[in-house]
C-alpha cells in the first residue's frame, strides 16, 4: 500500500519534553519524530522556515531553524532558535502549514502481551502512528491509552470506529 500521507517531504516531530533555553539562545526539546530521520524527512539534519506548533489547544505558527544538538547526559535532542514555544506540551511540531489537528482523546485498544513487553522493557510510552490519510501520536500512561490525530487532508473527518 501506498501512503498518501507522505511524511518524507516535511518535518514532523512530537514534542513531549522542553528542557530549557541555552546560554546561547534557542530551546532544547525532546519527543518522537515520524520518521526514521530525526523529523525531518529525507536525510535532512535541521528544518529551516515555517512552521506551526499545533494540537487541540490550537495552532501557533513560527519562523525558525530546529536542528540536532547533542545535550549534556541526555542524548541527541532537538533545538530551535525562538525565545519560547508558546503552546502546552505535548504538541506537534510540523512544517507542513496545511496539518490540522482532528481528534484528542482516550481510545480503547488491547495490547498484546508482547507490546507490553516491549513498552516495559524500552520504556517508551509514546509512539507514531501513520496512516493513509493522517498521523497521530499514541500515548500510553498505565491502564490509559490516547491518541491525537492529525491531517492535511482537507475532508477527512475521524469517525472513532
Amino acid at each position: 500500500m501506498v501512503l498518501n500521507m507522505d511524511i518524507n517531504k516535511e518535518m514532523y516531530i512530537w514534542v513531549d519534553t522542553v528542557f530549557r533555553k541555552t546560554k546561547k539562545g534557542g530551546i532544547v526539546f525532546d519527543g518522537n519524530s515520524f520518521d526514521d530521520e530525526m523529523g525531518f524527512g529525507l536525510e535532512k539534519r535541521c528544518y529551516e522556515g515555517e512552521f506551526i506548533q499545533l494540537s487541540k489547544c490550537g495552532s501557533v505558527k513560527n519562523f525558525g531553524k530546529i536542528s540536532l544538538i547533542h545535550y549534556s547526559r541526555f542524548g541527541l535532542k532537538w533545538i530551535v532558535n525562538i525565545d519560547n514555544f508558546t503552546m502546552k506540551l505535548p504538541f506537534l511540531l510540523t512544517g507542513n502549514l496545511a496539518m490540522n489537528h482532528v481528534y484528542s482523546g482516550e481510545i480503547q485498544i488491547i495490547l498484546t502481551d508482547n507490546a507490553k513487553k516491549k513498552i516495559e522493557k524500552y520504556s517508551d510510552t509514546d509512539f507514531a502512528v501513520i496512516s493513509e490519510n493522517c498521523i497521530a501520536n499514541l500515548s500510553i500512561h498505565e491502564s490509559s491509552v490516547f491518541m491525537d490525530i492529525f491531517t492535511d487532508k482537507i475532508n477527512f473527518k475521524y469517525t472513532g470506529e
